[in-house]
Protein backbone atom coordinates (compact mmCIF):
# COMPACT_ATOMS: atom_id res chain seq x y z
CA UNK A 1 0.00 0.00 0.00
CA UNK A 2 0.76 3.57 -0.25
CA UNK A 3 1.13 4.27 3.62
CA UNK A 4 4.14 1.56 3.72
CA UNK A 5 6.08 3.24 0.60
CA UNK A 6 5.78 6.76 2.07
CA UNK A 7 5.99 6.53 5.48
CA UNK A 8 9.11 5.00 5.73
CA UNK A 9 10.65 7.95 3.23
CA UNK A 10 8.89 10.85 4.79
CA UNK A 11 10.35 9.02 8.38
CA UNK A 12 13.61 9.48 6.83
CA UNK A 13 13.20 13.07 5.76
CA UNK A 14 11.90 14.49 9.32
CA UNK A 15 15.31 12.39 10.70
CA UNK A 16 17.47 14.56 7.98
CA UNK A 17 15.85 17.92 8.76
CA UNK A 18 16.41 17.74 12.66
CA UNK A 19 18.11 20.37 13.84
CA UNK A 20 20.34 21.17 16.72
CA UNK A 21 17.09 22.05 18.78
CA UNK A 22 17.25 19.33 21.08
CA UNK A 23 16.82 22.11 24.50
CA UNK A 24 12.96 22.01 24.27
CA UNK A 25 11.03 23.79 26.85
CA UNK A 26 9.28 22.58 29.73
CA UNK A 27 5.74 22.93 27.83
CA UNK A 28 7.07 20.54 24.78
CA UNK A 29 8.53 18.03 27.13
CA UNK A 30 5.13 18.07 28.56
CA UNK A 31 2.80 18.21 25.60
CA UNK A 32 5.64 15.47 24.63
CA UNK A 33 4.91 12.87 27.64
CA UNK A 34 1.49 13.88 27.68
CA UNK A 35 1.02 12.69 23.94
CA UNK A 36 3.22 9.23 24.27
CA UNK A 37 1.35 8.22 27.12
CA UNK A 38 -2.37 9.60 27.15
CA UNK A 39 -2.88 8.05 23.62
CA UNK A 40 -2.53 4.84 25.42
CA UNK A 41 -4.10 5.84 28.76
CA UNK A 42 -6.97 6.78 27.25
CA UNK A 43 -7.71 3.11 24.67
CA UNK A 44 -7.12 1.40 28.57
CA UNK A 45 -9.61 3.39 30.11
CA UNK A 46 -11.84 3.05 27.62
CA UNK A 47 -11.52 -0.50 27.32
CA UNK A 48 -11.86 -1.31 31.01
CA UNK A 49 -15.33 1.01 31.03
CA UNK A 50 -16.43 -1.51 27.74
CA UNK A 51 -16.16 -4.35 29.36
CA UNK A 52 -12.53 -5.85 29.27
CA UNK A 53 -10.21 -7.14 31.69
CA UNK A 54 -7.01 -5.45 32.95
CA UNK A 55 -4.62 -7.54 30.82
CA UNK A 56 -6.65 -7.01 27.73
CA UNK A 57 -7.26 -3.45 28.37
CA UNK A 58 -3.16 -2.82 29.12
CA UNK A 59 -2.39 -4.83 25.42
CA UNK A 60 -4.99 -2.69 23.51
CA UNK A 61 -3.83 0.48 25.26
CA UNK A 62 -0.19 -0.27 24.49
CA UNK A 63 -1.37 -1.69 21.00
CA UNK A 64 -2.52 1.92 20.16
CA UNK A 65 0.19 3.43 20.67
CA UNK A 66 2.28 3.54 17.53
CA UNK A 67 -1.02 4.61 15.35
CA UNK A 68 0.20 7.64 16.85
CA UNK A 69 2.53 8.25 14.37
CA UNK A 70 0.66 9.11 11.44
CA UNK A 71 -1.74 12.43 13.11
CA UNK A 72 2.01 13.64 14.31
CA UNK A 73 3.75 13.31 10.93
CA UNK A 74 0.56 14.88 9.15
CA UNK A 75 0.86 17.92 11.56
CA UNK A 76 4.14 18.04 11.13
CA UNK A 77 4.16 18.57 7.48
CA UNK A 78 1.81 20.75 7.81
CA UNK A 79 3.38 23.10 9.95
CA UNK A 80 6.45 22.78 7.97
CA UNK A 81 4.36 23.81 5.14
CA UNK A 82 3.58 26.97 6.86
CA UNK A 83 7.09 27.93 7.69
CA UNK A 84 7.10 26.57 11.67
CA UNK A 85 10.40 24.80 12.13
CA UNK A 86 12.89 24.06 15.35
CA UNK A 87 11.50 22.93 18.84
CA UNK A 88 8.19 21.51 17.34
CA UNK A 89 9.51 19.59 14.76
CA UNK A 90 11.91 18.19 17.53
CA UNK A 91 8.80 17.43 19.57
CA UNK A 92 7.05 15.92 16.84
CA UNK A 93 9.96 13.69 15.61
CA UNK A 94 10.79 12.37 19.27
CA UNK A 95 7.27 12.02 20.08
CA UNK A 96 6.73 9.71 17.19
CA UNK A 97 10.33 7.60 17.49
CA UNK A 98 9.01 7.32 21.23
CA UNK A 99 5.58 6.24 20.61
CA UNK A 100 5.96 3.66 18.15
CA UNK A 101 9.20 2.29 19.83
CA UNK A 102 7.95 1.88 23.35
CA UNK A 103 4.69 0.60 21.84
CA UNK A 104 5.85 -2.33 19.89
CA UNK A 105 8.57 -3.26 22.34
CA UNK A 106 6.20 -3.13 25.45
CA UNK A 107 3.47 -4.99 23.16
CA UNK A 108 6.41 -7.71 22.50
CA UNK A 109 7.44 -7.88 26.11
CA UNK A 110 3.78 -8.28 27.40
CA UNK A 111 2.24 -10.76 24.46
CA UNK A 112 4.08 -13.69 26.32
CA UNK A 113 3.04 -12.63 29.73
CA UNK A 114 -0.83 -12.26 29.19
Amino acid sequence: TAYSFFVPILTVYLGTTLFSSWSLGPILWTLLIASVLGRPIATMALSRASGYGPRESLLLGIADMPHLEVPLIALWVHLHALGHHGEFATAVILTVVLSTTIGVLSLRILQNRV
